[in-house]
């Protein structure tokens, strides 16, 4: 294995060994470290295990957050991942395994300070391993990211499912760490970019278990009310017309960060 650099990026280092083949001890992340690892081992084609061990608090604010949370559930499923968490108090953040190392934060910026190998592997592992006996594993949702785009794309269309993906990304990297990314939103709006229906999506969610109608419904216009996005009736030759989303002008010719901002007391 290539030696981790004097200084990186942890998420980096910790990608490059689990594409390698390698496990991965990560011990006692923050919730903003883990979400960047999870997503970013999500995104990639990884033959190792990451092995996580969280605090209580990190559990607390990762176990219902999209689209970490889903996210997890689709590495664990695959066998990628495992999640542990510490029912006492954790000081430091240590990277054991392929990855020796502590980890240094600065708001939303991370450095990796390798340690010797020896003997500090065999001191983490040994850590790990008397910490881990003592601890409860995450429970995840049944649902993974994955089903999601994959449903979405099948019952609404692969364009808007990209988009959705697309925002996805933006969203989680562009607000703050602690923000509760809402799925709803965020399908809403990648629906009105291609200007879908809001029955169709509203389905999607229904049968994903992403939210009610009635939720879709609200989230909706609360998007409309803040002036992101809006409606138009399609004629029905029986019944009630049904709404064609779209988003409002100049909206519509922004760029994913921009629209991001502009529905962010909806999304977030």
């Amino acid at each position: 294995m290539t030696p981790v650099p004097a200084a990186s990026a942890p998420v980096a280092a910790i990608a490059d060994a689990l594409a390698g083949g390698d496990d991965v001890r990560l011990i006692n992340p923050s919730a903003g470290l883990l979400a960047a690892v999870v997503e970013r081992t999500h995104a990639a084609t990884t033959d190792g295990v990451l092995h996580l061990l969280v605090s209580a608090s990190v559990r607390t604010a990762t176990e219902d957050r999209f689209p970490t949370a889903a996210q997890l559930a689709d590495l664990s499923a695959a066998g990628q991942v495992t999640v542990n968490v510490s029912r006492d108090h954790l000081e430091g953040t240590l990277c054991g395994g392929a990855v020796v190392g502590v980890v240094f934060a600065q708001a939303r910026e991370w450095t990796l300070l390798p340690l010797d190998a020896e003997p500090w592997r065999d001191w983490i592992d040994q850590t790990w391993r008397s910490v881990v006996a003592g601890t409860t594993t995450m429970p995840l949702p049944e649902t993974g990211y994955d089903h999601l785009r994959s449903t979405l794309a099948a019952r609404v269309s692969p364009s808007v499912a990209g988009h959705f993906d697309q925002l996805v990304r933006t969203a989680r990297r562009h607000l703050p760490d602690d923000a509760e990314i809402d799925p709803t939103a965020v399908a809403l709006l990648a629906t009105a970019y291609h200007g879908g229906q809001l029955a169709e999506v509203t389905a999607w969610g229904i049968e994903a278990g992403v939210a009610s109608r009635a939720t879709f419904s609200r989230v909706k216009s609360q998007l409309v009310e803040t002036g992101v996005i809006e409606t138009a009736p399609i004629p029905q030759a029986v019944g009630r017309p049904r709404l064609r989303l779209h988003l409002r002008q100049p909206i519509a010719d922004t760029d994913a960060t921009a629209l991001i901002d502009a529905a962010r007391a909806v999304i977030a």
